[in-house]
């Protein structure tokens, strides 16, 4: 089960399988929902692990 801690942009990334640039496209096309992002353009982007967890079962289907 997937624990409630928080991802930050690198995390995520490795999560995935992607660059830290594509994690940030993804953000800003509204393709990570739950993702939340504080401050300047460089603020790191972050997200529940559950919540990836959950859009990753999602992808699969």
């Amino acid at each position: 089960m997937a624990s409630n801690r928080v991802l930050q942009t690198k995390q995520i990334a490795d999560a995935i399988g992607c660059s830290t640039k594509t994690v940030r496209r993804y953000y800003h096309a509204g393709k990570l929902p739950g993702a939340t992002k504080f401050g300047q353009s460089t603020s790191p982007i972050k997200i529940h692990e559950k919540d990836l967890q959950k859009l990753l079962r999602k992808k699969r289907r």
